[in-house]
């Protein structure tokens, strides 16, 4: 009778789209490699789990992931690790851009419940992280929130509003500290 209810109890935990098992099988393979070894060999895993990355991209460790909707990397980005990627709403970074270590990136948003369950229903909302990005390490980007191309995040801030392309923003919450001039690589 217990391995009825245990079997059971397993088959409702691993139905999909709870988990993704692709991503399972991935996240057990990348444990075994020691940060920053064979970073394409990482990459070439997490696209196989289904995450979308564009070539010249690189995963330096281990993600943490949870949630069933997309990440998409774009063309010559770095993400370093540890890194906490909540996949409730989709995530999308564009090219060149460079992700810090220690950052949490969640796209999920609770409602304020009752006063017995504060922590309400979830809803989603998108993060767009624009094309030649720089998050510090310890970045925080919450739910809903657009990172314009050519931003700037100092390390430990916390993004909880849209940041405005080629500005540089520090602090909890982040705040825009100053502007960065347009210029083209020699």
């Amino acid at each position: 009778m217990k391995r009825n209810k245990l079997l059971a109890l397993l088959n409702d935990e691993l139905r999909p789209p709870h988990v993704r098992y692709r991503l399972v099988v991935v996240q057990l393979l990348v444990t075994l490699l020691p940060y920053s070894v064979a970073p394409r060999l990482r990459t070439i895993l997490y696209r196989f789990a289904g995450v979308r990355i564009g070539p010249g991209s690189v995963i330096m460790g281990k993600l943490r992931m949870w949630g069933g909707d997309q990440l998409t990397i774009g063309r010559n980005s770095t993400v370093n690790t540890p890194c906490s990627i909540c996949l409730d709403g989709p995530i999308t970074m564009g090219d060149g851009v460079l992700i810090g270590h220690d950052a949490i990136i969640t796209t999920g948003f609770h409602e304020i419940g009752p006063h017995g369950a504060r922590g309400g229903r979830v809803q989603p909302r998108p993060i767009v992280i624009g094309d030649g990005v720089w998050t510090g390490a310890g970045v925080t980007i919450v739910a809903g929130v657009t990172i314009g191309a050519g931003a700037v995040i100092g390390a430990g801030a916390v993004v909880t509003k849209d940041i405005p392309p080629d500005s540089v923003a520090v602090g909890v919450p982040a705040k825009v500290v100053r502007e960065l001039p347009l210029t083209k690589p020699d």
